[in-house]
């Protein structure tokens, strides 16, 4: 373990996937005082809440990182037979949980002069993915969301990043077998080369970990507003 992110408090908001205590694992091995958070809070009180706990055991915040939790957004189905009775629970809660983690996030760094915050999404916003209509909606949106705030925030010295990682890293869904057809046909139209249909896994901890720990660290001032792929080098999305 290396201390280089001694004494920075962070706090990692996620659901249940493997991404987001991978996170928390690479934090922590970077020496970083981490609360892991429920990603799955639908009010604001409840988020404010949550967050002034941590905020208190962590005694300050320096960092949040934010996994959205989707679980609905990242069934594959086709757009035709989307229920829009769901919209509201697949692509609409999330944003907005997003938001509220971010506006309680907001009060507590503009108390301390500045703070990192990094969202994590998967590439599949950017390339866009047959069947996957709602996830890919829902991480451009996000990802729209956390750009718009790195300009109106970045006067006060916060920093909002995006690390965009390959889809069956980001969720246990996405890397059903059954997919990894679609996946290669998708990387290979925006590579214009030959993918595997297997690439090599991506060690969230090992390698999606220190990426998060710079950009939420002191040094990571002068990056905001930037979308950094982590997806082993198969889609090399712009």
């Amino acid at each position: 373990m290396t201390d280089g992110m001694k004494g920075t408090a962070v706090a990692v908001v996620h659901g249940p996937g493997a991404l987001g205590p991978g996170v928390v694992k690479g934090l922590e091995r970077a020496g970083a005082a981490v609360r892991a958070l429920d990603g799955s809070l639908r009010s604001t009180a409840d988020v404010r809440s949550r967050l002034d706990e941590a905020v208190d055991g962590l005694k300050g915040l320096d960092a949040i990182v934010i996994v959205p939790d989707c679980p609905l957004a990242v069934v594959s189905t086709p757009v035709d037979q989307l229920d829009p009775t769901k919209w509201e629970e697949t692509f609409n809660l999330p944003v907005k949980q997003m938001l509220m983690w971010l506006q309680a996030a907001y009060s507590h760094f503009s108390r301390g002069g500045g703070g990192r915050i990094v969202v994590l999404e998967p590439t599949v916003g950017m390339s866009g993915a047959p069947n996957l209509f709602a996830m890919a909606s829902l991480a451009e949106a996000q990802r729209i969301l956390a750009k718009a705030i790195a300009r109106e925030w970045f006067k006060e010295g916060i920093t909002v990043n995006v690390v965009a990682v390959r889809p069956d890293a980001f969720s246990a869904e996405l890397a059903k077998p059954e997919l990894a057809d679609m996946w290669s046909s998708v990387a290979s139209k925006g590579a214009g080369v030959g993918v595997p249909k297997n690439p090599p896994p991506i060690d969230i901890a090992a390698q999606v970990g220190p990426l998060v720990s710079f950009l939420t660290s002191a040094g990571a001032g002068g990056v905001t507003g930037q979308t950094v792929v982590v997806d082993g080098g198969v889609w090399m999305l712009p």
